[in-house]
């Protein structure tokens, strides 16, 4: 006998023994075979048998898809969030990144397509979309606190981010409540000795702890 453990990437097939629930349970305690939702099959003879579904919101398994994001927010165990909780990532936008962007939202503007133009700008070359660039609080809060809600966000572009710039993008819980959270966001390039690129701040809805 044998199970299937279908997850967002791949099936993975383990063997059993007489002693299932010796194996099983270990793995559904196990991040490792989670994401989001996940399926647990048996297969015994012809039988293919749905035994489990589980949906998983800590964010030990979500960041399977961003094993990137660093910082403690989220990992409290209390009702409310903790003051100076944090999440943050790096990434660095490439040309196609950028050119994609510019196709999904329609903004062609040339500073950000046209690397002649923008050498006639004060930048003196291509720059990110800021919200392109703004974007990753939003991975960060749905990554870390999944099942949140934008309720505002505001954000003040400091300085301009280049193509393949390392960003640190970081967001800090400045207020907390039950069921709302108020948190800094703000991206900065380490190798400007973290610079401030963008500065704001963002209001979201979570769900009950």
């Amino acid at each position: 006998m044998y199970i299937y453990v279908k997850t967002n990437q791949k099936m993975n097939r383990i063997i059993l023994n007489n002693k299932c629930n010796q194996i099983i349970n270990p793995i559904l305690r196990s991040s490792s075979f989670f994401s989001t939702t996940t399926s647990l099959y048996s297969s015994s003879s012809n039988e293919n048998h749905l035994l489990i579904k589980r949906r998983f919101n800590t964010f030990e398994n979500n960041d399977n898809n961003n094993n990137n994001i660093y910082g403690n927010l989220g990992s409290s165990t209390g009702q409310k969030l903790e003051l100076d909780e944090y999440a943050a990532l790096k990434r660095q936008f490439t040309e196609m990144d950028v050119e994609n962007f510019a196709k999904v939202s329609g903004d062609f503007n040339p500073v950000h397509l046209n690397e002649e133009y923008a050498k006639t700008t004060r930048f003196g070359n291509r720059i990110v979309h800021g919200m392109l660039c703004g974007s990753l609080f939003s991975t960060l809060f749905a990554t870390r606190l999944p099942g949140s809600i934008y309720i505002n966000q505001s954000l003040k572009f400091m300085k301009p981010v280049y193509i393949n710039d390392t960003l640190e993008a970081k967001i800090i819980v400045k207020e907390a409540k039950l069921r709302t959270i108020t948190c800094r966001t703000v991206c900065t390039i380490p190798e400007r000795e973290n610079e401030i690129v963008i500065d704001g701040e963002a209001t979201v809805m979570i769900p009950r702890r």
